[in-house]
């Protein structure tokens, strides 16, 4: 969320289908790179169940590992982005 609880102009969402970790898609992100983009040492996994949505910009470094499981497992993704003139919009009324 933005300033006064107002999403960001770009978001993501990641939900896994299937149960995922370290060798099964998991998602690897790398806590405060959104706000400074220095490089980090190292990125967090995430142990998820299906139906766990994780929420972060598009400005935070993400990726996902290789599935190793030997099994077919999927996520669904979701991207948002305001217009430009939906942020002006938005400026106005914060």
């Amino acid at each position: 969320m933005g300033r006064s609880g107002v999403a960001t102009a770009r978001s993501r969402c990641w939900i896994p289908l299937d149960e995922v970790g370290p060798d099964a898609i998991a998602l690897g992100i790398k806590p405060g790179t959104q706000k400074n983009w220095t490089l980090q040492s190292h990125e967090d996994y995430y142990d998820m169940q299906p139906g766990d949505g994780l929420f972060f910009t598009n400005y935070t470094w993400h990726r996902s590992e290789p599935n190793r499981s030997g099994e077919t497992l999927m996520f669904y993704a979701v991207a948002y982005q305001l217009t430009k003139e939906a942020i002006k919009a938005r400026d106005r009324l914060t």
